[in-house]
């Protein structure tokens, strides 16, 4: 569960495993994703009437698919698809690049305080 504050509204989502999968994004990452069911459950800091709150927190089928981060032990979002009988919305990267971390500098002797 991802506990979220937004600097308005507070939230959880809730993930729970699905299934594997293997993507390609146009320019980067092409290997297996970990799709995850999401739910989304607001808590506080919104207007009831929110017609966004009331869309995203109605039980619909959300799935979000997350990617490794090479070197790494994080995943990132790669993909989130939400169902609605209207059609569906699916956000997808279309680049993933994660650069290294970058080195320190190796100190010498003559860099060090006496």
């Amino acid at each position: 569960m991802l506990v979220l504050f937004d600097g308005r509204r507070r939230y959880d989502l809730k993930l729970a495993f699905k299934r594997m999968e293997g993507v390609k994004a146009d320019k980067g990452y092409a290997g297996p994703v970990v799709v995850c069911s999401l739910a989304f459950q607001p808590l506080g800091g919104y207007r009831a009437s929110s017609s966004l709150m009331k869309f995203l927190s109605e039980g619909r089928e959300m799935e979000l698919a997350l990617a490794p981060i090479a070197g790494t032990r994080l995943l990132a979002p790669f993909r989130v698809t939400v169902t609605h009988m209207l059609g569906n919305l699916v956000v997808q990267a279309n680049r993933f690049e994660a650069l290294p971390p970058a080195a320190a500098p190796a100190s010498t002797a003559a860099e060090q305080p006496k």
